[in-house]
């Protein structure tokens, strides 16, 4: 029946855009989620960048001898615990160091495939590389591939905050395998929403079909199909159109947020730079820069520290070696404070006497010591935790700060920070320590800090003190678990699980709604997990997606009583249809049958050129065939042409096929089917109908326009190519500039073998170039050097290239070929003058010694052996060793200034 018919072109048509849409959604949400993850990489690596000191940089000369620096192992450290929990595959810091771009501090552990030692040349930088270096602009990069494998990467300058210059780039990379498998989860979800579609809706077909085939008497069951399916596509496209609404939403809310969250993150890296840069750094400028630092002093410095709550207290602590500990607490005894001893507290909490250290480090002044009471005395490295951060501390001359710690009598876990002091005026109420050396450390400053005041302090709070957004600080370790540290939620109630809110390309954690910032600050990798507080969901809540769900609902209940309404009046119709279908089945079957042979272009025509039937498209061209002969209705002719194929089908009652141009419709140029058959009637008719060929022998033109050209192309080289076929190692083809090298004749040269080229002896014959040729199909191109034979018998070397390709649909192999006689004859020149020169040196009596521009030892002749006493291997790559002792730095300079003539 014809509604059937119709129906199930509806159905195909359906699918069809089911998957169009479907393809065109997977791209869009392809390309959204890239655009994200590219954000997201390039915001960790700009992150990173603005959390580094620029004053550690600087130390840094990005060479192998950065790696015995505390610098550098303090920036390797932090990249190293942050990028363990980034689903990413490095961290890498990169500078430009005479025109290369070269690799300092990165995240690697020693032993991974792609760390790198400090100075190392990146080898294979790309064109955005440079660009960074160039612009001083954050970029990603990629996909790309270099030395190290394939990546998308995210660049980032670190810039000196005072003159803007570039001091070098964080690069975070991501294998290409991984971005791809997280865009792809975007492409399965898009495929399984239209594969659920599709089988509905082919699901829905199958019932309808089974339903038709069933007599009228069985169908009640089945009878109202139609309205089901549209009911449950409805509510499917319903629940799919709704959750992209509330996607969308989200992606607008989640830009808010992440605005807020930055800006939010922005504080509290500043508060940690004002620690580091101003209270911290700043007292120990106090301390370096007065003349004497008594009590007083001290407390009328500290008094304005303090003021911040989240600074517990501000302190000072002498190191005190174990000989000089009695006169140092009766000294400080006699400046007042009677009761005074060093002390430590023991397993039960009780202080006692401190002993068997060979150096301690008292608490000396502390404020606000009203609030500190009985701290004054307490030896730090009594505590294992504080013993840890000073000795760090002071080997690495950097403030450093410890774990969670529980202050002195104070409530709640603290953070402290220490900054060794080695400079101190001899004037210093510690008279102990003037004997000390200026390069050792006197002592150290501490700032004991509550890091959730920090938090709650620069919180973003809205009406009724709810918090905007809900920081989390972690600190990171990559020997264990990111431990927490503070949260700025009252009491814990906002804190979120660091599995949930955690970074990562993964797109975990509250619905998305998290942004994490690293703090590498005082020795330390932090991160901050920024998520929404109450007052921001408050303000922010989730409608587009429920309403959208209502109105879709609502349609779908429209249109299914629509469905209903057309299906009961269907069901009345097809009564009707059933009296009349004997009458048409004949002229249906007739149609049917015309349809099903001629498909397109359709003209019937008799034995007298009557026209019977003429394609509606031809009769647009044409016009009216009514009453009108086959060829005065196409060609304007009075009588059949004498190369009408007409009345030889009708003779032969074989179908025929020819070329026509039609002039009337542009030279158009169709192939022809000219088949001969019998109507009802018993009558012969010819049905002709054409296809349009005209873009195929365009097509076919080109061709061989492109053949000519790549023919020139392929003589034009200056290289010898021959064309190879892998299985058999024939030559199937050769241009000009072979047969020129080689000596023989296109034709000869087809007939040629490997052997019949090459100089047929091991490793240069049939056996080993047949060997060459498979391994350029297995594993890629291959480039060797080949001792080859011409024409004439003359052997000369070439460089072969070989890589495999397709051409005309068959596997090939295509060999390039190069004469480098005159460079294997050039090579050899250069051997035998090396050699004259290595005896020459051999021979002299003078010793020769060679130094490279970092004054390393490269060449140390025998008379240098002889002479100082050092064999040549003892002194290769290591610094020039004839220094006299304390003047090391004088010959370095006087050996620089020479190189640099």
């Amino acid at each position: 029946m014809i509604h059937v018919r119709t129906r199930r072109w509806v159905i195909i048509a359906m699918l069809g855009v089911f998957v169009a849409a479907g393809w065109r959604v997977a791209q869009w949400r392809v390309s959204v989620r890239d655009g994200e993850l590219r954000a997201e990489l390039l915001r960790q690596a700009i992150d990173i960048s603005r959390t580094i000191n620029p004053q550690r940089v600087k130390a840094l000369s990005f060479s192998a001898s950065d790696i015995e620096k505390p610098e550098f192992q303090r920036l390797c450290g932090q990249m190293r615990a942050y990028g363990r929990i980034l689903e990413v595959r490095g961290i890498y810091s990169m500078a430009v160091r005479e025109g290369a771009i070269v690799f300092g501090p990165e995240s690697f552990e020693p032993g991974d495939p792609l760390a790198n030692p400090p100075g190392t040349v990146y080898g294979e930088p790309s064109a955005a590389h440079w660009e960074v270096f160039r612009t001083g602009r954050p970029s990603t990069v990629g996909p790309y591939r270099d030395e190290f494998g394939s990546f998308i990467s995210a660049l980032a300058p670190v810039l000196d905050s005072r003159s803007g210059e570039m001091l070098m780039a964080i690069r975070i990379d991501v294998e290409e395998v991984q971005w791809r498998a997280a865009i792809r989860r975007e492409q399965w979800v898009v495929a399984a929403v239209v594969l659920v579609l599709a089988l509905m809706l082919v699901g829905g077909g199958l019932v309808l079909r089974h339903r038709d085939r069933l007599p009228a008497e069985r169908q009640a069951r089945v009878r109202f199909s139609e309205y089901h399916l549209v009911a449950c596509l409805g509510l499917a496209l319903t629940v799919v159109v709704a959750k992209a609404l509330n996607d969308t939403e989200g992606q607008s809310d989640r830009e808010v947020f992440r605005h807020l969250a930055e800006s939010q993150a922005g504080r509290l890296a500043e508060a940690f730079r004002d620690l580091r840069d101003n209270q911290l750094d700043g007292l120990v400028r106090f301390f370096e820069s007065s003349e004497h630092v008594d009590r007083w002093e001290f407390r009328r410095y500290a008094k304005a520290e303090t003021r911040p709550p989240e600074v517990y207290a501000i302190a000072w602590a002498p190191r005190v070696c174990a000989q000089e500990k009695d006169a140092f607490e009766q000294s400080v005894r006699d400046q007042g404070i009677e009761t005074f001893h060093v002390f430590e507290q023991g397993p039960d909490g009780v202080d006692r006497p401190a002993f068997g250290r060979d150096e301690y480090f008292p608490l000396l002044y502390l404020e606000p010591t009203e609030e500190n009471p009985g701290a004054v005395g307490f030896d730090l490295v009594s505590d294992p935790t504080r013993k840890t951060a000073i000795h760090h501390a002071i080997q690495t001359k950097l403030s450093t700060a410890t774990d969670l710690v529980m202050p002195f009598l104070r409530p709640g876990p603290a953070v402290v920070l220490y900054a060794p002091l080695l400079t101190l005026p001899t004037s210093v109420a510690e008279p102990h320590l003037a004997r000390a050396s200026v390069q050792e450390a006197r002592g150290v400053l501490s700032i004991a800090l509550r890091l959730d005041a920090i938090l709650r302090r620069t919180a973003i709070t809205g009406e009724g003190s709810s918090l905007f957004v809900v920081m989390d600080l972690y600190q990171l370790d990559v020997s264990q678990p990111p431990r927490f540290l503070g949260t700025s939620s009252p009491d814990n109630a906002e804190h979120a699980d660091f599995a949930r809110s955690g970074p990562g390309l993964s797109g975990k954690g509250l619905a998305g709604f998290f942004v994490s910032y690293p703090i590498f600050a005082f020795g330390k990798s932090y991160v901050v997990n920024v998520h929404p507080g109450a007052g921001f969901l408050a303000a922010h809540p989730v409608r587009i997606g429920w309403t959208a769900g209502l109105v879709g609902v609502l349609v779908t209940m429209l249109f299914t009583t629509f469905v209903a309404f057309l299906s009961r009046h269907r069901t009345a119709l097809e009564s009707q249809v059933r009296a009349r279908t004997v009458e048409l089945r004949e002229n249906a079957q007739r149609l049917e049958r015309i349809l099903e042979i001629t498909k397109t272009g359709i003209a019937i025509v008799d034995a007298e050129s009557n026209l019977h039937y003429v394609d509606p498209g031809w009769q647009r061209v044409y016009g009216d065939p009514t009453g009108r002969k086959c060829h005065e209705y196409f060609f304007g002719q009075d009588r059949p042409s004498l190369y009408c194929e007409i009345p030889r089908v009708l003779e032969t009652k074989e179908p025929l096929v020819t070329e026509r141009v039609l002039p009337r419709e542009g030279n158009r140029i169709v192939e022809v089917h000219v088949i001969p058959f019998q109507d009802a009637a018993g009558q012969w008719l010819v049905s002709e109908f054409n296809i349009d060929i005209t873009e195929r022998k365009q097509a076919e033109e080109r061709l061989r326009a492109s053949e000519v050209g790549y023919r020139e192309l392929f003589n034009a080289s200056n290289e010898a190519i021959f064309v190879q076929n892998p299985a058999t190692g024939a030559i199937v083809d050769v241009n000009q500039t072979m047969c020129g090298m080689y000596g023989f004749s296109y034709q000869e040269a087809l007939q040629l073998r490997i052997e019949d080229i090459s100089e047929g002896l091991p490793p240069y014959s049939q056996y080993e170039g047949m060997e060459a040729v498979r391994r350029a199909l297995r594993e890629g191109p291959q480039v060797f050097e080949w001792h080859s034979r011409r024409k004439n018998g003359e052997l000369f070397w070439a460089e072969v290239r070989l890589r495999s390709c397709l051409i005309g649909g068959q596997d090939r192999v295509l060999a390039s070929v190069r004469d480098i006689t005159a460079r294997i004859r050039a090579d050899e020149e250069l051997r035998q003058t090396s050699e004259a020169l290595r005896a020459l040196i051999a021979a002299s009596p003078l010793a020769i010694i060679v130094l490279d521009t970092d004054t390393q030892v490269t060449l140390w002749s025998p008379t240098a052996e002889r002479m100082f006493g050092w064999k040549a291997e003892e002194v290769i790559g290591r610094p020039y060793p004839l220094a006299p002792p304390g003047r090391e730095h004088e010959v370095e300079a006087a050996i620089s200034q020479v190189m640099r003539g």
